[in-house]
């Protein structure tokens, strides 16, 4: 059934008029090859365009959401009243019938029968039976149809909107038999219209040779290649031939063979025939970048802190050159001894990392931490044993010195590219790779990836190459290192791997809040941005007081409108049944953690639900995970709602807009206290829960909590106030 239908796919981009043609084709799809919501989904995701994707781009993303998208669009713009509306504009925004052209009265025709068939699909009879509209479409008629309807008229009693179509339908069949078809002729293309060639012509098709008398290319001729190079190019200077083809009548600027010579790894545009060795290519340039210090310490290697996530993205393509990364080969140093393995040099990386395999024949080994990446997809990629370990590490070469490297992060599965490098072979089309006496390698698989957190060692102290696009020699801490793109027949997969580190956001919001604040040394810019005004717009226009003197606000929505957003609550769950682990094992944290939730209860900052609330679509409405922060010199915890955790690749703080500073710098605060004999100094006690936040947002800050019971199902809460985790609060 799947093949019968047939693989095109309906665009549909919003116009009303194409909806029931969409409708149609999608339930019968849908229906004859029997897919799954799975299928559906994928189906709906290459279908929906423009402003029809815009108004449900968030629910694209789970299968369970088929049925809510169907919904959401026939909400939109599947309504009946929408569609006969547009149909009935464009019906009065059709020009006049003219009699000299049959063609309006066809067409007219065509938009009337629609426009019934539409009224009476959906039993629209108050439009069928609308004189109104009926004399507006007579209007468009010339005065000879309009004195034929009014004697048709007469014979009827009931005169509708469906009798006037079936009227003008023989009218426009009588109109068709009097049209003049005419075939559009296309104008010929400039390469298409006829020109005059002067030719000459042969009794043989192929051409003559210009440096003989025989029928054969020039690079064919005998006496042409028998010339010593130097005798070839006044050859063909003399019979003024292009110096890239051997061919008359233009020269190498304007010839269409657009190759180069390649001859040993020539890149002039001169035939092959007419390459000199003898010409001296230029010679390798070498540059001292980074100067090399006389000693390193331990601490030149070394940085310390942990990292909680990593990013990693790959790319991988086909070509027909190879590409030399910067692998090396070294020596890894660990309790249970010494191993030769390879290291990736990766100046894109924030980290170092190690295959676990490699930490244990070292011996290495250290306290776990879990490590999160995400690679393209939303999808989030979670390792739990991964430790961090310490090794030391050294060159190939006999002078290298060894290096003691921290923090390194260890994991399991890690496939970095394999790559061979016959460096006798190069240095053949570039000796110059041959100074530097690097190592050739077959499939060697790198075991180590050196990051930016040891940037001494992948930092290139001297480099030596040749031109654009031959291969670079660079020098470095762990020895030199061939790398670049050099041409081979044997072709392999190209790619490129790159590790970003990223840093917790919420986790550096807490932080931030327990530190001193940055003394603002850099300048304030100059005005706002694009988005400040539109947050300052929203804000002065949401901002109010309320009866008991306190501020309400708004969210900073990107969107006109709060916008619809994927299921959360699954996630919000996980987080909680997270967290109660955790209070189960601490009695003291659990005991602070429920007074303080406890606390926002009775201040009326946390609220149940009302029955109207359960009834809003879950696309309405955002459940926030919790955690707790505590700082050991306060004494106290903090519950922080977590508004950048992601529920199918999107969060809350990727909704709203942060908004400007508008926060007083510390320096100007300590400025003031020079103003004056006396200086006054106050704290507002918990400042964010002093605001509220509007009824139309509040469903967006919903969260999950039963206490300490573990068996009754968890409550629902709406947040009343602004938290601590949204991006657009101070």
């Amino acid at each position: 059934a799947r093949q019968t239908v047939g693989s095109d796919v309906r665009h549909f981009d919003g116009d009303t008029q194409e909806w029931p043609l969409f409708l149609s084709w999608y339930e019968n799809t849908t229906k004859v090859c029997q897919y799954s919501d799975e299928e559906k989904l994928v189906l709906l995701q290459k279908c929906l365009k423009g402003e029809a994707q815009e108004a449900v781009q968030f629910l694209l993303y789970s299968p369970q959401n088929v049925n809510c998208i169907m919904q959401c669009l026939v909400e939109r713009f599947g309504r009946p009243e929408y569609l006969i509306k547009s149909m009935i504009a464009k019906v009065k925004d059709f020009p006049l019938v003219r009699p000299e052209k049959p063609e309006t009265v066809v067409k007219m025709s065509s938009m009337l029968t629609n426009l019934v068939a539409a009224l009476e699909k959906f039993n629209q009879s108050c439009y069928i039976d609308n004189p109104q509209l009926m004399e507006e479409v007579l209007a468009k008629l010339p005065l000879g149809m309009q004195i034929q309807w009014s004697e048709f008229r007469e014979t009827r009693h009931d005169v509708t909107m469906s009798t006037l179509s079936t009227w003008l339908g023989v009218k426009a069949r009588a109109a068709g038999n009097r049209m003049t078809v005419s075939v559009p002729t296309k104008p010929l293309k400039k390469s298409e219209r006829p020109r005059t060639v002067a030719a000459t012509m042969e009794s043989s098709g192929e051409r003559s040779c210009s440096f003989c008398t025989e029928k054969h290319a020039p690079q064919n001729c005998d006496i042409f290649k028998k010339a010593p190079v130097d005798k070839r190019w006044k050859m063909v200077h003399n019979k003024m031939l292009c110096f890239s083809c051997l061919r008359p009548h233009h020269g190498i600027s304007s010839c269409k063979r657009n190759i180069l010579c390649s001859v040993n790894g020539c890149d002039r545009r001169h035939h092959s025939l007419l390459h000199n060795e003898a010409i001296k290519q230029p010679k390798p340039q070498t540059s001292n970048l980074v100067h090399t210090p006389e000693g390193v310490s331990e601490s030149d290697h070394t940085t310390e802190g942990a990292l909680t996530a990593v990013n990693t993205v790959a790319h991988t393509q086909k070509a027909k050159e190879t590409m030399l990364m910067k692998i090396v080969p070294v020596f890894v140093t660990g309790p249970k001894g010494c191993i030769r393995t390879y290291a990736f040099l990766d100046e894109g990386s924030t980290i170092t990392m190690i295959k676990h395999s490699l930490a244990e024949r070292i011996g290495a080994s250290g306290p776990s931490h879990t490590l999160r990446w995400q690679g393209a997809t939303p999808v989030e990629c979670k390792e739990e044993n991964s430790q961090l370990i310490k090794c030391e590490i050294q060159g190939v070469n006999r002078d290298s010195k060894k290096y003691f490297l921290r923090n390194v992060r260890t994991v399991a599965d890690m496939r970095l590219p394999k790559q061979s490098l016959n460096v006798q072979e190069l240095s053949k089309d570039w000796r110059y790779l041959a100074d530097g006496h690097p190592e050739s390698m077959t499939d060697a698989e790198p075991e180590m990836l050196i990051g930016l957190d040891n940037v001494p060692l992948i930092t290139s102290r001297e480099v030596i190459h040749g031109q654009w696009n031959s291969p670079y020699l660079v020098k470095t801490w762990l020895g030199w290192v061939v790398m670049g793109k050099i041409s081979q027949r044997d072709s392999h997969d190209a790619r490129i791997f790159t590790v970003i580190e990223h840093r917790d956001e919420l986790y550096e919001m807490v932080k931030d809040s327990f530190s001193i604040e940055s003394f603002g040394t850099s300048p304030p810019g100059q005005g706002y941005s694009r988005e400040d005004k539109k947050a300052l717009e929203i804000m002065a226009a949401t901002t109010k007081r309320t009866s008991d003197g306190r501020i309400e606000t708004g969210l900073l929505w990107k969107s006109q409108q709060p916008p619809v957003v994927p299921d959360s609550k699954t996630t919000a769950l996980k987080r909680l049944k997270s967290i109660e682990r955790k209070l189960d094992q601490d009695s003291q944290l659990a005991a602070a953690y429920c007074a303080k939730m406890d606390d926002h209860i009775k201040k009326q900052y946390l609220v149940k639900l009302s029955e109207e609330d359960k009834l809003l679509p879950k696309e309405n409405v955002w459940y926030l995970p919790h955690f707790a922060v505590f700082h050991p010199a306060k004494g106290k915890i903090r519950v922080v709602f977590d508004c950048a955790a992601k529920s199918h690749g999107v969060s809350l703080n990727d909704l709203i807009l942060k908004g400007p500073d508008m926060l007083r710098s510390l320096p100007a605060v300590l400025q003031n206290f020079r103003r004056g004999r006396f200086a006054f100094t106050g704290d507002i006690q918990e400042m964010f829960h002093r605001v509220y936040i509007r009824k139309e947002d509040v469903n967006y800050q919903r969260i999950l909590w039963r206490g300490m019971s573990r068996d009754a199902p968890p409550e629902e809460y709406k947040m009343q106030v602004m938290t601590f985790g949204a991006s657009c609060s101070p």
